[in-house]
């Protein structure tokens, strides 16, 4: 169409054939275009395809059932949605949609607006035979691509997320598969893009955050993302963001962050591990001059003393001149720990108790850390683990147990009761014994018994020995108490 003119194309079945040097679908202002591939086959092979040539210019694309096929063999060649109009293009179960030109762009010129929609069954692939690029929002365009259960596969040297100023581009992977096998995935070259996942697969080579002067935004609530080379946070306009723990896989060859923001939204059960295994140069993660930020979502509960694992790396981690901002108001802590056989960026809300903190030790965290907690059902709260030696992830080692028996001593019958205690004064628990004689009418005392001597069980407990007359009561019944 030209000038204001309107048209509807519907294929379903059979093939169409479109190879004039340029082939335009709404090509001025005021026109209006509709491509309905259901069924059959659409083939070009002209250099430049375009949807949306001038400003004012509409076009919808929808295929399902059929394919799209450009095969482009000049240098220089475009498939283009949205060069300066308006094109909205969907493709859906059954569809597909594919070209060979060196550029697949979305939004191409201020004016332009591309968004593609990729829903179940649907494929769209770029495979360009120069390996030249994939853009979205070329120069200053607004383009935006919805991933929805379908697949998206370019092999091309580039896939830009806005190439240069001006330009507004989002992604979003909702369901389904994106897979980049070319050498740079940049989320904002220059300009503004934006990359979010909340299910799906992301298979991809590098992950490139504001690589000049742009503002590059990638953000993970769910799904899984892998990157073979890095995850590169280039200038301060890239931030990293992983939004609490549903993702099930965050991984990379290494995570290079000179500047930029690595940022980390908590909640009940911390956030999904960032995993850098090595496959760069062997270098792990590089935080030199990056800022690691820290905020809690709805539902968060964690406790003094509780430890979050935020990225694990098997090379090292640099962080000379990182910025660490808690935005959460709780007042967390970071450290490097050495974990299944790496280590680990550690934050940690500080306080809790003395038992609290030795559980954490252990890998709990929340209410699984608290002093009266029992993770592993074994009966004896994380207190008691600790002040009896005790692991709170293991039902099998409940520590030391105390030992009790009769005795005749000077004439006079004994009972003896010998408890474990901690050795070191800094343990910061308090043991003592309670007793009774009738458990449905009268209280616990915790008199009525003599401390008669304490020897060494190991390096880490000695033993307390007690003793208790058995001789004036028909019962008697005795337990430990530990406090802190």
């Amino acid at each position: 169409t030209d000038v204001g003119g309107a048209a509807t194309i519907n294929l379903k079945g059979g093939t169409f054939a479109a190879n004039a040097p340029l082939t335009f679908f709404s090509k001025a202002a005021g026109d209006g275009v509709v491509l309905n591939i259901d069924g059959g086959a659409f083939e070009s092979s002209s250099p430049n395809v375009t949807f949306g040539w001038d400003a004012g210019s509409v076009a919808t694309l929808n295929v399902t059932n059929g394919t799209l096929t450009h095969t482009a063999s000049a240098d220089g060649s475009h498939f283009i949605i949205g060069r300066s109009g308006t094109v909205v293009a969907t493709v859906d179960d059954g569809g597909v949609v594919e070209s060979s030109a060196d550029w697949f762009t979305l939004g191409y010129y201020g004016d332009g607006t591309g968004t593609l929609n990729i829903n179940a069954g649907g494929t769209v692939k770029h495979t360009p035979t120069e390996t030249d690029a994939l853009f979205l929002a070329t120069r200053s365009g607004h383009a935006t691509i919805n991933i929805n259960g379908g697949a998206l596969e370019s092999s091309a040297q580039k896939f830009t997320l806005t190439y240069n100023d001006g330009g507004v581009s989002e992604l979003n992977l909702n369901d389904g598969l994106l897979k980049f096998t070319g050498s740079w995935f940049y989320v904002a070259r220059k300009g503004t893009g934006e990359f979010h996942q909340s299910g799906g697969v992301a298979d991809l080579t590098s992950l490139i955050m504001a690589d000049y002067s742009g503002s590059g935004l990638y953000s993970i609530s769910g799904g899984e993302i892998t990157a073979s080379k890095y995850f590169f946070g280039h200038t301060a306009g890239a931030v990293f963001e992983v939004d609490g723990s549903g993702a099930t896989k965050i991984e990379t060859g290494a995570v290079l962050f000179p500047s930029g923001t690595l940022r980390f939204k908590l909640d009940e059960n911390g956030s999904t591990l960032v995993k850098a295994v090595g496959g760069y140069y062997d270098r792990g993660i590089e935080l030199t001059n990056a800022t690691v930020e820290v905020e809690t979502l709805v539902g968060f509960d964690g406790v003094a003393g509780s430890t979050y694992d935020l990225m694990w790396t098997t090379n090292g981690f640099l962080t000379s001149g990182m910025s660490f901002v808690d935005n959460s108001g709780i007042g967390f802590e970071w450290s490097i720990v050495a974990k299944a056989g790496g280590e680990v960026f550690q934050i940690r809300i500080p306080g809790g108790s003395p038992s609290e903190d030795w559980a954490t030790g252990f890998g709990l965290t929340g209410a699984d850390a608290a002093a009266t907690a029992d993770p592993d059902g074994d009966g004896l709260s994380n207190l008691y683990e600790y002040g009896l030696g005790g692991d709170p992830t293991n039902s099998a080692n409940t520590g030391i147990s105390p030992v009790y028996g009769t005795l005749e001593d000077g004439g006079t019958n004994w009972f003896e009761y010998i408890y474990p205690r901690q050795s070191d004064i800094n343990s910061g628990l308090t043991y003592y014994l309670e007793l009774t004689d009738d458990l449905i009418y009268k209280s616990w005392d915790d008199s009525g018994y003599t401390v008669t001597g304490t020897g060494t069980i190991d390096d880490d407990f000695d033993a307390v020995t007690n003793r208790v007359s058995a001789e004036s009561k028909d019962e008697q019944f005795i337990r430990l108490i530990i406090e802190e």
